[in-house]
């Protein structure tokens, strides 16, 4: 049987709060093409504030969670917050280092 593949989609990223990274500008680059995006960021106000920036300019979903990507507690944590909030995830990229 052959799911169809949802018309209203997340991503989630890691690392995507930096002001000048890459997770940022991928962030943009998949929400401009109608993607929601979840943020997963060391720093959890600033994941908040990507995923509000995102939303307001592309007009999709968004939220941000705070984890540390080397906790693995923290980013499942992380994770069903995103997924609570968004509609199906289908894809993760990550970007953070740990």
């Amino acid at each position: 049987m052959t799911t169809a593949f949802p018309e209203s989609r997340t991503a989630i990223l890691t690392g995507a709060a930096s002001p000048r990274g890459i997770g940022r500008a991928s962030a943009h680059y998949l929400a401009e093409r109608g993607w929601n995006i979840g943020i997963i960021d060391i720093e959890a106000d600033a994941a908040a504030a990507v995923a509000a920036e995102i939303a307001a300019q592309h007009g999709v979903q968004a939220a941000g969670a705070g984890a540390n990507v080397a906790d693995e507690a923290q980013v499942r944590a992380a994770f069903d917050q995103l997924e609570a909030a968004l509609p199906q995830v289908v894809a993760l990229v990550n970007l953070a280092g740990a």
